[in-house]
């Protein structure tokens, strides 16, 4: 037992030495991390603007229940078990109760810890109204904090079913009708019902899955993989990562986009890092998130030259976040035997680079200037769109990529 908990406790040091050495050198990207501080200012600035252009009719308390119910629902846990464990330490299941025991305890303090951010950001809009108090908000955070606890025990005995899915959504309804109940202030009886339904749920289901089945160790491995791809694929994009693993998705639906193509000396790269760019990892999703979120603010900032900073800033997250495309090996076992120069693949990456930024960068400046109304908006957002894709792919990453 005690080599076990020994075994787990030496897993969480390893990770965090791991996790302490990437978030370092993210840390010294200063271009990123000015990005960053100056997006949280200007996000600040036009939070409190949203917030008092808010009716008094506006439904707070079904948009903070949807927020704090994806949150609590969230219940990932970190076993940092690992593929050859289901070799050496399956026979041990029966004796690895404290281990996974810490593991539960561990995964809720970090998400509670989360779960106190999320209430720190949202508390703004909770109190804008007078019905609300600071008083109440933290009873709804205490509450909070038992819900989690309640769906982290519901979510381990979840790996002991053979189907999930149904135990997912039933605890995921109770624990949004809670908190709607909570926070739109219905009755204390309503309040208590719920809680002893999720009480005898628990018991009664959930509880009785482990009687009747088995530990899913391929699941508890998925969900581990899972939440360490989150960090290296995040540092990946500033250090080489030599623990990543790759993931290839088909999107069968993206094919038009890949018929016009020609495999001769200068187009054959070009075709290999756009397929990359469509189906590998998550480009394409990273891609179009960062496209709305910052066609969301610059379609709702009423200042040009923040408008303007939003558009570079995301053209720059961007073409940060593509740049793990080159890097990435291609998906043909044989092409690294291509007879094609260095500098023909560095040209044909940064050719896509380009046209995924331009293509991005239009579109916000369309968006932009339906808020705005003004053809000088428009052409200074396209001419600083041109100037800045071109710079990031044909000046800054073509000069990095070919000096490496």
């Amino acid at each position: 037992m005690d080599s076990l908990i020994s075994l787990w406790q030496r897993r969480v040091r390893d990770y965090w030495t791991m996790a302490s050495r990437y978030w370092g050198i993210i840390g010294k990207n200063s271009g990123l991390m000015f990005t960053l501080y100056v997006l949280i200012i200007l996000g600040s600035v036009y939070y409190k603007k949203t917030l008092d252009q808010l009716p008094e009719t506006f439904p707070v308390s079904f948009i903070l229940t949807v927020i704090f119910g994806f949150f609590v629902i969230r219940t990932p846990i970190r076993t940092f078990v690992q593929q050859a464990d289901v070799v050496f330490l399956l026979p041990l299941e029966s004796q690895m109760g404290r281990y996974f025991y810490k593991s539960c305890r561990y995964s809720f303090m970090l998400q509670c810890a989360t779960l106190i951010v999320v209430f720190v950001l949202f508390s703004p809009l909770y109190l804008k109204y007078p019905m609300h108090s600071v008083a109440s908000y933290l009873l709804t955070l205490i509450l909070a904090f038992f819900v989690k606890a309640w769906n982290m025990d519901c979510k381990w005995y979840e790996q002991y079913s053979e189907n999930p899915l149904v135990l997912r959504v039933i605890r995921s309804c109770l624990t949004l009708l809670f908190f709607y109940a909570v926070l739109s202030k219905q009755s204390i009886v309503l309040v208590i019902s719920y809680v002893i339904v999720m009480g005898l749920v628990s018991y009664f289901l959930f509880h009785r899955q482990k009687a009747g089945g088995v530990l899913h160790w391929d699941r508890l491995i998925a969900m581990e993989n899972h939440q360490m791809m989150l960090l290296l694929r995040f540092a990946n994009l500033f250090v080489d990562v030599p623990q990543l693993k790759g993931r290839v998705k088909s999107r069968p639906w993206l094919n038009i986009f890949l018929k016009f193509r020609k495999f001769d000396k200068v187009h054959v790269f070009r075709y290999l890092y756009f397929s990359i760019f469509l189906r590998a990892e998550d480009y394409l999703g990273i891609y179009l998130r960062l496209t709305l979120v910052g066609a969301i603010l610059s379609f709702y900032t009423d200042h040009d030259v923040f408008a303007l900073f939003i558009i570079l800033s995301v053209l720059y997250l961007t073409g940060l976040q593509l740049f793990g495309i080159f890097t990435r090996p291609v998906p043909q076992a044989l092409a690294g035997m291509y007879p094609i120069t260095k500098t023909v693949k560095v040209k044909s990456y940064c050719s896509i680079i380009l046209i995924c930024l331009i293509v991005q960068g239009l579109f916000l400046s369309i968006i932009t200037t339906i808020s705005h109304l003004r053809i000088s908006f428009v052409l200074l957002s396209i001419l600083i769109t041109m100037v800045v894709s071109v710079g990031l792919s044909y000046g800054y990453y073509y000069k990095k990529l070919i000096n490496d």
